[in-house]
């Protein structure tokens, strides 16, 4: 029998993306939020209509650097699991005692392909 096996109840496991070339990516994740959040509130103060609109994909990865590779910066674009999202910010820190690990933050805009 070949390993791994899983039994019981199927779950999504592991990381959604492992193709960077400059990193082991090590965590991810997206979290979804909307930009347009409006409330209308009636006579007594209670939510009584509610838009959400404009829906942001905030992508989240962590990893340790290879040798190599080109590295993104801030501004371009990544591909992460078939979706192309706009990078807010690359982080790239070491210490003494460890491997130096990237973290990259970016987002997905509704509108925007």
């Amino acid at each position: 029998m070949a390993l791994p096996q899983t039994y019981g109840t199927d779950h999504v496991y592991g990381l959604l993306d492992t193709t960077q070339d400059y990193i082991t990516i090590q965590s991810d994740g997206i979290d979804d939020s909307c930009g347009v959040d409006v409330k209308v509130l009636d006579s007594t103060g209670r939510v009584c209509t509610v838009r959400k609109d404009d829906l942001h994909n905030a992508l989240t990865y962590m990893g340790i650097l290879k040798p190599g590779g080109t590295k993104p910066k801030a501004g371009f674009t990544v591909t992460f699991d078939s979706v192309s999202y706009i990078i807010d910010t690359v982080t790239n820190a070491g210490e003494n005692t460890g491997f130096r690990k990237f973290t990259v933050k970016a987002t997905k805009y509704q509108q925007i392909t």
